[in-house]
């Protein structure tokens, strides 16, 4: 009985090849090998479209839940992609799997002894043989009638791992540098295209994380957690909604408001001291302000005079009471405008 595996491409290569496909005349001989390279083509082709574009990782279902004495678990049907690409089909339920007793990343107690640990569910993609049939016509170099199996059923495997997974997503670091102060002349696109680089390599791990479980020294399981180590794919229609419901946020936030001007200087400066006992031009000052009690502000962009007789809310002055605090809105223009962008405003009265 003879077995064909694809092998995998060597590790440190790119992961990459030239696509091969049948190309048919009147007359072709088509063998096994034919056959074989036009099932490779499309298989291949989709494997690397899931790999690159879809990524790995759970597309539906694949929920572990423990049984009643805490000693056995289940995990439930479901579609996940692993990482070459590989779709991995979970029909039905699994039977009740018993998790080993963590023999790594334990907590200890002084005394010595064990209170168990984590142990992290993996999914791996696996392959079946089956209806075996007689050879009716022996190749030139066997001898001997024999059989093969003529289907490959795409099953699936699990297998226990010690600890938890890798957390997916990005580090608190990698955040700021992709969603922080932009640096100066530089765009959020450009900067997101020199430190998010996509890898074309075939991936040393071939397994999907499904839940990781804490188990206690008797082997009963304390607690699964379905999220935290497992990535979820999430389907276009999904990610439209939540597009969606962002951009209802935004506007809640944001829509239909104008940034707010920002205040460049100010007349008199800020804790600066009006007295005539203070040196020039503090002294000249207080004079000044005498006969036109004002607050004079200049603003990063022209302000419109028609509208500074009715300021918007934000264009308010903070003064203290004896007992209390308050605000009061100065909209009253003084005077001419030294500028476009300046505001000369009275103290309200």
């Amino acid at each position: 009985m003879s077995t064909t595996l694809q092998p995998l491409p060597a590790q440190g290569t790119s992961g990459l090849e030239s696509p091969t496909r049948n190309r048919y005349y009147y007359g072709k001989l088509l063998d096994a090998r034919h056959f074989e390279i036009e099932q490779d083509y499309g298989n291949e082709k989709r494997w690397l479209m899931n790999r690159l574009s879809l990524g790995t990782g759970v597309l539906c279902g694949l929920g572990v839940t423990k049984s009643a004495d805490g000693k056995r678990v289940r995990m439930s049907p479901g579609v996940a992609i692993d990482p070459l690409g590989r779709e991995i089909i979970v029909p039905e339920p699994t039977a009740a799997l018993e998790p080993p007793v963590p023999q790594g990343d334990l907590t200890v107690h002084v005394g010595g002894v064990r209170r168990g640990g984590q142990v992290t569910l993996y999914l791996c993609y696996h392959e079946c043989e089956l209806e075996p049939a007689p050879v009716l016509v022996a190749s030139g170099c066997d001898s001997e009638r024999y059989c093969e199996n003529g289907l490959v059923r795409e099953r699936y495997r699990l297998e226990w791992r010690d600890g938890a997974g890798r957390r997916p997503g990005y580090a608190e670091k990698q955040c700021e540098l992709l969603f922080g102060e932009l640096p100066p002349g530089r765009a959020r696109y450009e900067v997101m295209c020199r430190l998010l680089h996509n890898t074309c390599g075939v991936p040393s791990e071939t397994c999907v994380p499904i839940a990781t479980l804490t188990i206690d020294a008797e082997g009963v399981v304390q607690e699964i957690d379905n999220c935290t180590y497992r990535r979820t794919l999430y389907s276009n229609a999904v990610l439209f909604d939540l597009i969606m419901c962002l951009a209802q946020r935004v506007d809640e936030c944001c829509g239909g408001q104008a940034t707010p001007p920002v205040v460049n200087a100010m007349w008199p400066p800020n804790a600066k001291r009006l007295s005539a006992t203070e040196p020039p031009p503090a002294g000249e000052w207080l004079g000044t302000w005498r006969k036109v009690p004002r607050v004079e502000l200049t603003f990063d962009r022209p302000m419109n005079a028609a509208q500074l007789n009715a300021p918007a809310p934000w264009l308010r002055v903070f003064e203290p009471s004896a007992c209390t605090n308050f605000s009061k809105t100065c909209g009253k223009n003084s005077g001419a405008m030294p500028s476009p962008s300046s505001v000369t405003l009275t103290t309200a009265s």
